[in-house]
């Protein structure tokens, strides 16, 4: 523990004040660039979500069904949303086939929503579109693969698709569909 002598700041006191500084320069620069705190992109649901889906991992692949859960939070008081999402075989209920955690938020220095997502060791982070009937992001995979995902996100539905391209966006496969509603 650190003791100051009277009158003395100790090196945490200057830290303390650098963090109250920096949290107000935060909120100041927020409000002045981009949302207030507590707002997040518009018509994202918050709570649990459950419906179904199918997945091809290739044109040419078998579609494979299964049941989805998200959950949707709001965290640091709207600054973050944090949504899980597990997937499982529709024909084997105990097998995980999906499970991601990602993270949106406000970049302020930059004026735009992000999306930083985890699975199973990788990791994305990217930039998220928003829009009045839902949210929008991709990744380049490889070289010549993206990967682009669209939820449509009407009142308490999420309508998600995902589409692959193999020839700089040319043309695109859909490799997945999912379809969830709000339960909680």
């Amino acid at each position: 523990m650190l003791h100051a002598e009277s009158g003395k700041q100790t090196v945490l006191d200057r830290l303390l004040d650098v963090l109250v500084m920096l949290g107000l320069r935060v909120d100041l620069t927020r409000s002045a660039t981009g949302p207030n705190k507590g707002d997040e992109p518009a018509g994202l649901p918050r709570g649990q979500l459950e419906g179904q889906g199918w997945h091809q991992a290739g044109p040419d692949a078998e579609r494979r069904h299964f049941t989805q859960t998200e959950d949707i939070q709001r965290k640091l008081d709207g600054q973050l949303l944090i949504i899980e999402g597990r997937g499982h075989a529709a024909d084997d209920p105990e097998r995980v086939v999906h499970w991601a955690f990602a993270v949106v938020a406000y970049d302020t220095a930059e004026a735009r929503y992000r999306w930083a997502a985890f699975s199973r060791g990788d990791h994305l982070d990217t930039d998220l579109s928003v829009d009045n009937t839902g949210i929008e992001w991709s990744a380049q995979l490889v070289p010549d693969t993206l990967m682009r995902y669209r939820a449509n996100i009407i009142g308490d539905q999420w309508s998600e698709t995902a589409q692959l391209s193999t020839d700089h966006g040319a043309t695109w496969t859909t490799t997945l569909e999912m379809h969830l509603r709000k339960t909680t």
